[in-house]
C-alpha cells in the first residue's frame, strides 16, 4: 500500500507540523506516567492511512532515544514489567540506535522531541497478518495528506498475549522479549530511510 500510495500523497502533501498529540507536551518530550493517544494504522486495512485505531497509552520510559508507550488496553496476562521495558529502553539507546544512526544516519525529528516512539499494543497482536511490529511511511506525513498520521517517527510493536485475547494465536513473555531487539533494530532503519 506504501509504496502505491505514499508518492501521491508527498506530491499533495502540505507540512503543517506541531498539530499532533504527540507534539502536545510544549517541545519537551512527555514523562514516565504521561498519557499520549495514539493513532495505529490498521495492518489489515486497504488504505491504513484511513482506517486505523485510537489507542490511549501511558509513557513508561523515557530514554535517551526512544519513548517507550504501553497501551493502557493491553492483556494483563504476563504483561511487560517495568524493567523488562527499561531494559529494552536500554538496549535501544546504548546499543540500536547507535549502530543503525551509524550505519544509516539520522532520523528525521518531526515531532521536534529528539526521540522515536516505541508503541507497544496488542492492536499490532490483533493483524491478520501476524506481525510482531512494523512502523508506517504515514506517520511521515501531516494529517492533511493521511489521517492516521502522528506526525512523527513511531515504532509498532507486539505485547504478550498468553490468553490469546487479541484472537491470532497466543504469544509468550519470552518470545516477544527475545524477538524485539532485532525487530526494533530492523524497523529502526526503515524510519531511517
Amino acid at each position: 500500500w506504501e509504496r502505491a500510495n505514499l508518492p501521491m500523497l508527498r506530491a499533495q502533501a502540505q507540512w503543517p507540523r506541531g498539530t499532533s498529540p504527540m507534539t502536545g507536551f510544549g517541545g519537551a518530550p512527555p514523562a514516565p506516567g504521561d498519557t499520549v493517544v495514539v493513532q495505529v494504522p490498521d495492518a489489515n486495512a486497504t488504505n491504513p492511512c484511513s482506517t486505523y485505531v485510537t489507542v490511549k497509552t501511558v509513557v513508561r520510559v523515557v530514554g535517551s532515544a526512544g519513548i517507550w508507550l504501553y497501551d493502557v488496553q493491553n492483556p494483563t496476562a504476563d504483561s511487560l514489567t517495568l524493567a523488562e521495558i527499561q531494559n529494552a529502553s536500554n538496549q535501544f539507546d546504548s546499543k540500536i540506535f547507535a549502530s543503525d544512526t551509524t550505519y544509516f544516519g539520522h532520523p528525521t525529528d518531526l515531532d521536534n522531541n529528539g526521540h522515536i516512539f516505541v508503541v507497544l499494543t496488542w492492536a499490532v497482536n490483533k493483524a491478520a497478518a501476524n506481525l510482531a511490529g512494523f512502523v508506517f511511511s504515514g506517520d511521515l506525513f501531516p494529517g492533511t495528506s493521511c489521517p492516521q498520521s502522528n506526525d512523527g517517527e513511531l515504532y509498532y510493536g507486539e505485547v504478550p498475549d498468553s490468553l490469546n485475547q487479541a484472537g491470532t494465536g497466543a504469544r509468550n513473555k519470552r518470545a516477544v522479549l527475545a524477538g524485539m531487539p532485532r525487530l526494533i533494530a530492523h524497523e529502526f532503519t526503515h524510519i531511517i530511510q
